[in-house]
């Protein structure tokens, strides 16, 4: 099975390095797609490395990328956080054939109220967090919970809380978000 992790904001990292490591462990083969084409960076803030993401291109850019890999790769299951998630919920919103064996996981995707209208062709699950400062967390998980391919998972944490990079990062959430990652996998596997 072929998982594409696909990165918030802060691109390469540690926790991102991690993250491949534990996947790999389970066999599956492990790809990453993140909006600094591989180039590590380290930010001071979230508001840094938002303002680096979006002069580098932004919301348009990561979807256009994302679309790119999923042509170039077999995914089986797509792993998204933040923007990441936010491009991946767009992409299940259209009819791009290459996204169609695929399933998707999206961590807090900050974009998806913008595009709450989409509605997903494919199996995919949110987990959101408690609340974000630019919408409604919880009219968006009722309105998208009506969605036929959607599961939601509502967290009581905060925005980025699996990545220590990001202000919203609580270890318990990460263990959660792990056991989430791991639940999926397993699952995808048994299925196939």
């Amino acid at each position: 099975m072929s998982i594409l992790i696909v990165t918030d904001i802060f691109g390469l990292n540690q926790h991102i390095n991690n993250l491949m490591r534990h996947i790999e462990k389970s066999g599956c083969e492990v790809h990453v797609l993140d909006p600094y084409s591989g180039k590590r960076c380290d930010f001071a803030s979230d508001d840094d490395a938002y303002a680096f993401f979006c002069e580098c291109g932004g919301h348009e850019m990561y979807l256009n990328m994302l679309t790119q890999q999923v042509t170039e790769l077999k995914v089986s299951l797509l792993i998204g956080f933040s923007a990441g998630a936010s491009a991946a919920w767009r992409l299940a919103g259209t009819n791009d054939i290459a996204a169609k064996n695929m399933r998707m996981l999206c961590f807090y995707p900050s974009q998806v109220a913008k595009y709450r209208e989409l509605k997903p062709s494919i199996p995919l699950t949110l987990v959101m967090p408690n609340a974000e400062p630019h919408f409604d967390v919880a009219s968006v998980c009722q309105q998208v919970a009506e969605y036929r391919s959607v599961s939601l998972h509502k967290t009581q944490y905060g925005h980025g809380f699996i990545n220590p990079a990001s202000v919203g990062y609580s270890q318990d959430a990460e263990a959660l978000g792990m056991s989430i990652i791991d639940s999926h996998i397993v699952r995808y596997i048994s299925e196939r």
